[in-house]
């Protein structure tokens, strides 16, 4: 009769975990359609490698998992904006070393 939908936010190094917390819980708080008497969970789920991963858990219908995930992704992105709390991207470092006797 229940699902709970599990969304996984990567934030920056940067980002302090109290302050992230703080706002994942706000966001997760006040999202529709969720079962009010089953309480948002917030969660450091890793340290990634390019970024700290909290899990953002709320409690639904099956019939609303699909717009409650996306009203936790919508809303903690527009919240972490707000806070200026980055979201990383994978990026990759590519370092050119020129040989001796080359033109490179």
């Amino acid at each position: 009769p229940v699902r709970r939908v599990d969304v996984l936010i990567g934030v920056s190094y940067d980002a302090d975990l109290d302050a992230t917390r703080k706002i994942l819980t706000e966001v997760a708080q006040n999202i529709p359609k969720q079962i009010e008497d089953r309480p948002p969970g917030i969660v450091l789920a890793g340290l990634g490698g390019s970024s700290v991963d909290w899990s953002v858990r709320v409690w639904c219908k099956p019939a609303d998992f699909f717009a409650v995930r996306e009203s936790i992704l919508v809303e903690s992105k527009k919240a972490l904006d707000n806070n200026d709390i980055g979201i990383p991207y994978p990026q990759m470092d590519v370092h050119i070393v020129s040989q001796p006797g080359t033109n490179a």
